[in-house]
């Protein structure tokens, strides 16, 4: 009787227990690398939970019954599953990746294709939705955008072309590194118009590394990488057109046509712009030079077995400008007004780009080449400065996926250029041969709280020697809200006259020596960066983030010019060194759907060998900026910018005015069609009401630095159709 008391004593212990509530743990991972996913949602009955740092969610008072669970993250297709209480205290749940959502978080920059929030080398993305945006406010090239970033100065070097350089973290825009596709066609010559010549429409993504990044793309990464990422056919026939019309006398029209099928896809991309010439100070000299520039760019994919991937492409951009006195450019030169400066430019480019995965080791093989020509011709009543540079690239590696918590990729490449002047052109530095011949190796480690990154690449350049480049980054997440980054990495860059001294080679690149192996060497660095971020979700309305970095890089050996009794300009190595440093903060909310932006950077440029003015010209030591957006229902979207600029020091020591840079734009969609009205500089701050950009006689005009924007307030309006 004692016994048979005990039995049901413990079958109601048991039943009670059935009957309380569950607490269960779920567990979410990556399906192909099982790395946990930090941030994933997971909802049911009403609950919801986000996983932590190791990929897990805690549900609690979860009573007997059968569930729904919704289990979704950016960049994988959402999963359901359904479990029954009581159930397994932990769940496991894997993701798979989804096609479309994972472009916009993974970086090709990296070369490990990790995600932007789980990267230990520091990528900023702007992805499609960005790109989307920028077509409809400036369709005629990227420099825009790119100023938008905290740390980036976009500087107009010429008055007469409108030609302009990208500068991160002070740096000279030589130091930047401009990819299309990861391959390296920017340089020397052919970096002239680079930006200029790179359209929103056309791209997928922009990838900004804010670093030394040379290990993973070789010399000239010493501030950083700028990768351009084109678009790629979709699941779906896609179609975009745009016109636009601008205050300042330019007409833009782009088309982006995509197609595929299960074993061949393409993409076309056109574009066309035309700008008459604007004199908007009234000083008789163009602020904005007269444009005729036209852009095709078509790619074709073939898809074999096993995800393996074919892409072929074509770029051919043909671009004429045309500025200086305004009444010679409108009409025809004559004896009192006779300064024009001509440049004609024609870039092709033929790329190939291939991948094989291998599934069965979680691994890939990849290739890329890529074969260039870059014609420039500038023409001046004075002078013709007219060359040709052949570039190439090639590229293989080998990617796997050890296990879940090791990634690694090894490789080889080979690049160069070739610069060649027109026959009877006087030249001072004649021919320019580079070529270099690199192997890399980068791994990535994941366990815990912890993410690494460390590479190793070598270089063998020609004339200049062998250049070995480690580099590392770390990763720790302190919780699902704070994390810590640090890395740091070596870079170099040969010396080449056609970007060795940019002001001296805007007015006359005859006068420029080539550098002597025997004598200079090529200018090597360390720099490195540390930051912290911040990033909560405040119920189902309120999100923060704030992130803070430090930075520092520093030049043993730069190298600078000399100008000798001839009036030659010399290229030497100075014996002290160049220092950048600062920080680089921002504040990002979402705010019932209004989106926020804070950002402030401190940058101190020093050239040390400078005793009279130590300090980098034409570098603002204080920048701030904000943008207020906001979509009103699902027709209208609207947007404030406006960026403060801080005084920057000229060659002589003075120092420039601080300046306010406004601008707004306002959005209305209806069925396939977007309606854009945009206006840039509204506060029509220009370098030229307070200063004379332009001395000296009209034949013969001296033109002072531009530190500031020359051409004024401009109101564009496009309208672009998507299909």
């Amino acid at each position: 009787m004692i016994f048979k008391k005990l039995i049901n004593a413990l079958v109601l212990l048991l039943f009670a227990q059935l009957i309380q509530a569950q607490t269960l743990s779920i567990m979410v991972s990556d399906t192909i690398t099982s790395e946990p996913l930090i941030g994933a949602t997971i909802k049911a009955a009403g609950q919801g939970a986000t996983t932590d740092i190791e990929g897990q969610a805690v549900l609690s008072n979860l009573p007997i019954g059968t569930y729904t669970f919704l289990v979704t993250y950016i960049g994988y297709e959402p999963k359901s599953i359904g479990i029954t209480i009581p159930a397994t205290s932990v769940v496991h749940v894997s993701l798979v990746p989804s096609g479309e959502n994972l472009d916009e978080v993974i970086v090709e920059s990296t070369r490990s294709n990790s995600r932007a929030e789980d990267s230990p080398t520091k990528v900023e993305v702007l992805g499609l939705d960005d790109m989307n945006e920028e077509n409809g406010i400036k369709p005629g090239n990227v420099a825009s955008i790119l100023g938008d970033y905290s740390g980036v100065q976009i500087q107009q070097t010429s008055l007469n072309s409108g030609n302009s350089g990208i500068r991160i973290q002070g740096l000279a825009s030589r130091y930047t590194q401009l990819l299309r596709d990861g391959m390296p066609l920017y340089a020397g010559l052919a970096g002239d118009f680079g930006i200029l010549q790179v359209q929103p429409l056309d791209l997928k993504q922009i990838e900004l590394i804010k670093n030394p990044a040379s290990t993973l793309f070789g010399g000239g990464a010493i501030a950083g990488v700028v990768n351009f990422i084109s678009k790629s056919p979709g699941q779906k026939p896609e179609r975009a057109f745009t016109l636009n019309q601008t205050t300042l006398n330019e007409t833009n029209a782009t088309a982006w046509l995509s197609g595929r099928n299960t074993r061949i896809g393409y993409t076309f991309f056109g574009a066309g712009t035309r700008q008459r010439a604007k004199d908007v100070d009234g000083d008789g000299f163009s602020d904005v030079a007269n444009l005729r520039s036209i852009t095709v760019h078509p790619r074709l994919f073939l898809y074999g077995k096993n995800k393996s991937q074919l892409a072929i492409g074509a770029t051919l951009v043909a671009d004429n400008r045309l500025g200086g006195d305004i009444i010679a450019v409108q009409n025809q030169p004559d004896a009192a007004h006779s300064f024009t400066e001509q440049n004609t430019t024609l870039r092709s480019i033929v790329d190939l780009q291939w991948r094989k995965p291998i599934q069965r080791n979680n691994a890939e093989w990849s290739a890329k080449a890529a074969l260039g020509s870059f014609k420039r011709k500038q023409i001046l009543p004075n002078r013709r400065f007219e060359g040709q540079q052949t570039d190439f690239f090639s590229e293989i590696a080998y990617r796997k996926t050890q296990n879940a918590h090791l990634r690694w990729v090894v490789g080889s490449n080979f690049s160069g250029n070739e610069f060649t002047p027109e026959s009877g052109d006087s030249i001072a530095f004649g021919s320019i041969k580079n070529t270099a011949a690199g192997v890399f190796g980068q791994a990535a480690w994941h366990r815990g709280h912890w993410d690494a990154e460390a590479g190793f690449r070598v270089d063998i350049r020609n004339q200049w020697g062998v250049f070995p480049l480690p580099s590392g980054a770390i990763l720790y997440h302190i919780n699902e809200h704070l994390f810590l980054r640090a890395g740091f990495g070596l870079g170099y860059a040969v010396p080449n006259p056609l970007t060795l001294a940019a002001n001296n080679s805007e007015s006359d690149p005859r006068f420029i020596l080539a550098p002597d192996p025997n004598t200079v060497r090529a200018e090597r660095s360390v720099g490195g960066n540390m930051e912290w971020n911040y990033h909560r979700l405040f119920g189902d309305h309120f999100s923060l983030t704030f992130n803070q970095q430090f930075f520092y890089t520093r030049f043993a050996n730069p190298v600078t010019t000399a100008r000798n009794a001839a009036g030659f300009f010399s290229p030497i190595n100075a014996d002290a060194p160049l220092t950048t440093g600062g920080a680089d903060n921002y504040l990002r909310m979402n705010i019932w759907g209004t989106e926020v932006y804070f950002g402030y950077t401190y940058v101190l440029a020093k050239q040390q060998w400078v005793t009279q003015q130590i300090y980098v010209p034409l570098t603002p030591r204080h920048r701030a900026a904000t943008v207020i957006a906001r979509d009103f229902g699902t027709h209208f979207r609207t947007g404030i910018e406006a960026s403060w600029t801080g005084k920057q020091v000229r060659e002589d020591g003075t120092r420039t005015q601080s300046y306010l840079f406004a601008a707004a734009m306002i959005g209305y969609k209806f069925g396939h069609f977007d309606l854009i009205l945009n206006g840039e500089n509204l506060l029509d701050f220009r370098q030229t009401s307070k200063e004379r950009v332009v001395l000296g006689p009209l034949n013969n005009p001296i033109f002072v630095p531009l530190w500031a924007p020359v051409d004024g307030r401009a109101i564009n309006l496009a309208l672009v159709y998507r299909l």
